[in-house]
């Protein structure tokens, strides 16, 4: 029996099994994950909590009930300086007896445990445990078994502690990336007064709970003490239980304490310490499994490794580096001990590897760890391998986000190579220069690096980073809708790629130059899909983003809506399949604008909000759509919103960030009846808008000074139906926005007749929106031509419901709260499961939950949802 069981439950010795305490109500959500499993619709389990709440002790409770039905699969992240790429992931690929060598190893571990899931013989419960320290590489893992988890007959559990998990940590966004409705969350509180007296067995646990603050692991390790009394630290009762081992013993735990996670049993045989191995075992301090020996928790082994003086410290970690060394182990580990170890040389040596290793694997987080590793000790490398170094490091700084480092570790970089006359180098460093200064908002900036890459790198044999320089000043005159140049430049990119026939940078320039003459040029979209197709054959899925990103948002821009659609579905099924995060992240905000403009505004709402974790640039998008969605229904953050999204896109100095959330404000204004701001928002974007180079954008400004009443005749270069409703053809207008599919603007078209009713055909479509300031203007104009009998909004069954649920939608959400899924209520209300989601994700939206349980926990709050005659005996 696994000493993790210890922790938060005690013996049942008849059984030879172990009672949780005050765990009954996680472990039946996991059993009901268990049964949407076996029914086809998979679930990610997120089960939380601090270091020590039990949640190892309550998924091998799951998985010994589930052992019989399931097959389980079990991976751990390990407390490296630099985790190892995909660790959990290598750990299953070992129990479906795939043997993984060579570089390859890691991306083939979750290859096969794909190839495994996709058999569904039977269901499969998946746990990567202690999330909190995962590296990149796995957690594109998680999001790439969790977006697929729902049509698969698997329960993917994952568990990390809460605490440890700040509001940017890269695993919320991992988690943001997976449907909702596949996801439920589980968090571990501590034990209360009545659970700690049940674990320690005894009624007079008072003093017992003070010191522990419940934490089980704490109660068990002060349980488990054998001095008198209770020791005031954990550290307290690792260390007794240490004391009582014999030499040998001790020298295993305290090597065995220096390796995070688990440590190899021929790692201890060969540092001459395995014999120590079960006297450890029986004290309880480790357990042995197979091939490798780990204490019972990570604090314990924690506590011993934090005992041991800094110089014995050392010791153990240059015999570990010296053994893992000779058999010639993974680089993140040697780093580590490398670095454990004091060692400047060996971490120069392993740090510089395991970098290029994990940004080779996408563990682009990790690599920057391992170059910071190895730039601490900077002056151990020459010029040459110091400024690859730097560019390395600056790659995966740019990658990351994190663009102040780059920026400064680029200039480093740049005065070296300028230094050596690397003018290869220089000129493809300051390309990145280019990209990292729009990143920071320093237009001129970008601009001036680009420039200065062209020039150096023109004055050298042409070659590959010359296009992509030549890409550079395309697609930077491109966000600024500077059409000639744009159009001069990547005609440049796209003639020498083919000229050097080097694929790659063909296809980002076929892509780049392509946008500039379709979307400024009045071309078309020939040569960006060329280039799509070029990186999609030749397997380039960063390349192919800006394709399919490009397509998906010009279309939508043109309003070319089905277009549009497709690219952001085929863009979004690509990614999926190739797990491309940033690709996934902007398609979403695509979508998200397409659903709004084609009056899907909970979805709009669904996926903006999805976003809200993500990179400046996406966020900000979000949070256009977000707000817009709020102000047509008149919520008041929408102020707040469409503030933070100008606050975003003002530093990128471009039309092409700054001009949707300022058009947003000036309808935001009008729709509050404020006209003096709506006029004075909409005056101050005239020169910017009306000089633009993208014709949907000055639409918009234009037809905002038309509200406002700035302008009366059409401009040149408005696009239709702006055009024509600005023309005051109101008829032909609500015909052609019918035709786009956008109602609300069909509404907003009908609302300019002087009828009753047209009128009135506006009012019914901005109810059915829930477009409720535009509608109040409607009602306005009815009661002013003498309609009396003017429909007074939404039915009273739904004005009843505290958060405005129709009855449909009130139905579902109780029918959520039985814990039915989604084919259950589905049959038991006559409609398709389609339907149901439609439903739920409304209810969701409505009540501001981000996941079922938070919406029905919302529903019992407000008294939507009624207690249960379980929940009634409970109290």
């Amino acid at each position: 029996m696994s000493e993790d069981f210890i922790m938060i439950g005690r013996w049942c010795p008849r059984l030879d099994v172990v009672e949780l305490v005050e765990r009954d109500a996680p472990l039946a959500e996991l059993k009901a994950a268990a049964r949407d499993a076996r029914a086809g619709r998979g679930r990610l389990v997120l089960i939380t909590g601090e270091a020590g709440a039990g949640k190892t002790a309550l998924v091998r409770q799951f998985t010994s009930e589930a052992a019989t039905r399931s097959k389980i699969l079990w991976g751990m992240c390990d407390e490296l300086v630099t985790p190892r790429p995909l660790g959990p992931f290598r750990d299953m690929a070992g129990q479906l007896g795939v043997d993984l060598a060579g570089d390859a190893g890691a991306a083939a571990a979750l290859d096969a445990l794909g190839v495994e899931l996709d058999a569904g013989l039977y269901p499969t419960v998946v746990v990567v445990e202690d999330a909190h320290w995962a590296d990149e590489a796995t957690l594109d893992g998680i999001r790439f078994l969790g977006r697929r988890v729902g049509r698969l007959p698997a329960v993917l559990i994952v568990t990390f502690r809460d605490e440890e998990i700040p509001p940017d940590h890269p695993l919320r966004i991992t988690v943001g990336a997976v449907p909702p409705d596949d996801v439920r969350r589980i968090s571990l509180p501590p034990l209360t007064r009545d659970g700690v007296a049940r674990l320690a067995g005894r009624a007079d646990a008072d003093e017992l709970y003070r010191l522990t603050g419940g934490n089980p692991f704490y109660v068990s390790e002060v349980l488990a003490a054998p001095q008198a009394g209770v020791p005031r630290s954990v550290q307290d009762a690792v260390m007794a239980r240490i004391g009582r081992l014999a030499e040998a013993g001790r020298a295993m735990a305290e090597t065995a304490a220096v390796v995070p996670g688990r440590a190899e049993s021929w790692l201890l045989d060969e540092l001459g310490v395995f014999d120590g191995v079960d006297d450890a075992v029986r004290a309880g301090v480790v357990h042995a499994d197979g091939a490798v020996v780990a204490f019972r928790h990570e604090l314990a082994r924690q506590a011993v490794e934090n005992s041991l003086p800094p110089g014995r410290r050392r010791q153990l970690n240059r015999q570990v580096l010296e053994a893992l060394a000779a058999r010639n182990a993974e680089p993140a580990r040697l780093a580590h001990h490398a670095v454990q170890a004091g060692d400047p040389a060996a971490v120069v040596r392993h740090a510089h590897v395991a970098a290029r290793r994990a940004a080779s694997l996408n563990a682009h987080r990790q690599s920057v760890e391992h170059v910071e590793q190895a730039l601490t000790y900077s002056d151990q490398f020459g010029d040459a391998e110091l400024a690859a170094l730097l560019d390395l490091y600056a790659n995966e700084c740019y990658l990351t986000g994190r663009h102040d480092k780059a920026l400064d570790t680029l200039n480093r970089a740049i005065e070296l190579h300028h230094t050596r006359g690397d003018d290869q180098r220089l000129g493809a460093s300051l390309r990145l220069l280019s990209d990292v200064h729009w990143f920071l908002g320093h237009g001129s900036d970008a601009d001036d690096a680009a420039t200065r890459a062209v020039a150096v790198l023109e004055n050298i044999p042409a070659g590959p980073a010359l296009a992509s320089a030549y890409a550079q000043r395309s697609k930077l005159a491109i966000i600024d809708f500077r059409g000639a140049e744009a159009i001069m430049w990547g005609d440049k990119a796209i003639q020498l790629a083919r000229q050097l026939d080097d694929v790659p940078v063909l296809a980002v320039a076929l892509i780049t130059g392509g946008v500039a003459r379709w979307l400024l040029g009045s071309s078309d979209d020939a040569t960006v899909v060329e280039g799509l197709e070029l990186a999609k054959t030749h397997r380039l899925p960063d390349v192919a983003l800006a394709g399919y990103l490009y397509l998906a948002n010009g279309h939508t821009n043109l309003m070319h809506y089905p277009e549009g659609r497709r690219y952001i579905d085929e863009g979004l099924a690509f990614y999926e399949d190739n797990d491309v995060v940033s690709g996934s992240q902007m398609l979403l905000a695509n979508r998200a604008w397409w659903h709004f403009e084609q009056g899907h505004w909970v979805e709009a709402e669904q996926d903006a909000r999805r976003l809200m974790a993500t990179q400046p640039m996406t966020r900000g998008r979000a949070l256009r759509i977000l707000g817009q969605v709020q102000a047509r229904q008149g919520d008041p953050a929408a102020e707040a919103t469409l503030a933070q999204a100008h606050q975003l896109a003002e530093p990128k100095q471009s039309r092409h960030n700054t001009l949707p959330p300022a058009v947003a404000q000036v309808e935001l204004a009008w729709l509050r009846g404020d006209r003096d701001t709506a006029m004075a928002r909409a005056t101050a974007l005239a020169d910017l808008g009306l000089s633009s180079g993208d014709r949907r954008w000055r639409s918009e400004v234009v037809f905002w000074l038309y509200r406002v009443g700035v302008i009366d005749d059409v401009p040149d270069k408005v696009m239709e139906p702006y055009a024509t409703q600005i023309a005051g053809r109101w008829q032909d207008a609500a015909s052609a926005w019918a035709e786009l599919g956008r109602p609300y603007e069909q509404a907003d078209a009908l609302a300019d007749a002087s009828e009753p009713e047209p009128l009135l055909e506006a009012l019914k479509i901005l109810e059915d929106l829930g477009a409720r300031p535009r509608a109040a203007m409607v009602r306005r104009r009815l009661a002013e031509l003498g309609i009396s009998a003017v429909p007074r909004g939404p039915r009273a069954t739904t004005r009843a419901s505290p958060a405005g649920l129709t009855s449909r939608q009130t139905e579902v959400l109780r029918l959520l709260a039985e814990d039915l899924t989604y084919q259950e209520i589905a049959d038991r209300l006559f409609v398709s499961v389609k339907t149901v989601d439609h439903h739920a994700a409304a209810v969701r939206a409505k009540l501001n939950a981000s996941t079922r349980a938070e919406a029905v926990a919302a529903g019992h709050r407000l008294g939507i949802v009624e207690p249960s005659s379980s929940d009634d005996q409970t109290r």
